[in-house]
């Protein structure tokens, strides 16, 4: 999402996205070590959405028109209608423009004028059709998770609340993203990259990548999903090469001219 500075995280087609494939060690000579996050990815969206849910529902009115700096055409309201959006889309097959800024908008639109109780009431009543893709559809619901965790900080930001930053959703986040930076970096042209979070990497053995970023997995994260400018993606570790050419590709939705600091 452009207009919003919201991240598309549903199936983009024709974009490098759709080549990642559907077991979590992707990417062509791409190697994840590391403890996975054991539990399923069904049940760490239900327990992020919860874990949201707390959050804003005892927000008042106020509250919940804070404007989010992440997705600054949004408020609190706003980014919780776009999550719900996307079940209500999945469940009654809206997938025309799937991803796109009109597609994304909608759903906030969709809702304007409801209460952000109302929204959270919406979502819950919502859960049993992601129980159902879970089952069906696991890397699909990984993404979903990677977009809810998101926006999870985002809000977590805008309202000066930080916390769940350890997360099993941080890491499912990174499952999603760490491989399409990966790719973007192949398909650029560039020397094999390593995506080092916490315990785990992405990329070539080590010794054998180009140059590594290294991070704890929350900022890795909020950098690949850009969530932080070019100079705070810089001042990551990294390791080897010029990191140059590296920083505008490590996010796929663009970076924040000024820092965004959480």
């Amino acid at each position: 999402m452009v207009a919003s500075g919201a991240a598309p995280l549903i199936s983009l087609a024709g974009r490098p996205a759709d080549r990642i494939g559907r077991t979590f060690p992707v990417c062509r000579g791409t190697e994840q070590t590391g403890r996975m996050h054991a539990v399923a990815p069904g049940e760490v969206y239900a327990e992020t959405r919860r874990r949201l849910i707390a959050l804003v529902a005892p927000l008042d009115a106020a509250g919940a028109a804070t404007v989010v700096p992440a997705c600054p055409l949004w408020n609190v309201t706003d980014t919780v209608a776009h999550v719900v959006g996307i079940i209500d889309d999945l469940r009654s097959g809206r997938l025309d423009g799937l991803g796109s800024d009109a597609w994304t908008a909608a759903q906030v639109e969709r809702r304007r004028g409801m209460s952000l109780v109302d929204c959270c009431a919406e979502w819950e009543a919502l859960a049993p059709t992601v129980d159902a893709l879970a089952a069906q559809d696991p890397w699909m619901v990984t993404r979903l998770v990677a977009d809810l965790v998101t926006h999870e900080h985002d809000i977590r930001g805008a309202l000066q609340q930080p916390g769940a930053r350890d997360s099993a959703a941080i890491g499912l986040g990174l499952v999603r993203y760490a491989p399409f930076f990966l790719e973007r970096v192949g398909d650029a042209g560039l020397a094999p990259v390593a995506v080092e979070a916490g315990e785990r990497r992405w990329g070539p053995a080590p010794g054998e990548a180009a140059i590594t970023v290294t991070g704890s997995p929350f900022e890795v994260l909020r950098a690949l999903t850009g969530r932080r400018s070019r100079a705070q993606v810089a001042r990551l570790r990294w390791d080897g090469a010029d990191p140059s050419p590296y920083l505008p590709l490590i996010s796929p939705y663009g970076q924040p001219l000024e820092d965004l600091v959480e």
